[in-house]
């Protein structure tokens, strides 16, 4: 390196100065970078978390209307209109009836097929429903409908998948079974 005269080797303070306020800068926006991904992810934790309670009430009431059905017992061989019920639960949900894609039928099977002491025999029909789109909370919704027409047929189970997104909310299909138990004389099957 050389001298010239009159300067020195050392770097001038301004250039020190405006070295640390850029590596200050830096720092600065690293930092409100990171509390924004934070605060995201804050939400974003909060938003599933609503999201799996709902499902787990959902899943709840499923299970305590297992456990109902089981108390009561079988009931009369069905004569309800299962898909007019759906219509129904949907409209008073204040859901459109255009939810529903499919409504199938998985047939009458007998329920205690070894029993020979008793004069009955229990079968079960089985309806399977498919809704979509459906959020979480609108299957409570649907669930809570249901209950209320105090129908034979109770739900047995669920199943969400994911279908695509509203917004930033999840939308799912949803695979609702229902089922009715009832006894039929041994002479009459």
């Amino acid at each position: 390196m050389v001298r010239t005269p009159g300067t020195s080797s050392r770097p001038s303070r301004h250039s020190s100065a405006a070295i640390a306020a850029i590596g200050a800068s830096l720092l600065l926006f690293a930092g409100v970078i990171n509390l924004s991904r934070g605060r995201a992810a804050d939400r974003s934790v909060a938003d599933a978390r609503a999201r799996f309670d709902q499902t787990a009430a959902a899943v709840q009431q499923i299970l305590d209307y297992r456990e109902r059905s089981a108390d009561r017992g079988p009931s009369e061989m069905p004569d309800e209109d299962v898909q007019a019920m759906v219509f129904q639960a949907l409209d008073d949900a204040g859901l459109p009836t255009a939810r529903q894609q499919q409504l199938l039928g998985s047939g009458r099977i007998r329920i205690n097929a070894g029993s020979t002491d008793s004069s009955h025999e229990i079968y079960e029909d089985r309806v399977s429903v498919v809704l979509q789109p459906m959020s979480p909370v609108e299957v409570w919704s649907l669930f809570a409908s249901w209950r209320a027409l105090r129908s034979k047929w109770r739900p047995v189970s669920l199943v969400l998948n994911l279908s695509n997104r509203r917004g930033s909310d999840p939308v799912y299909s949803a695979t609702i079974v229902f089922a009715n138990r009832f006894e039929v004389p041994r002479d009459e099957r």
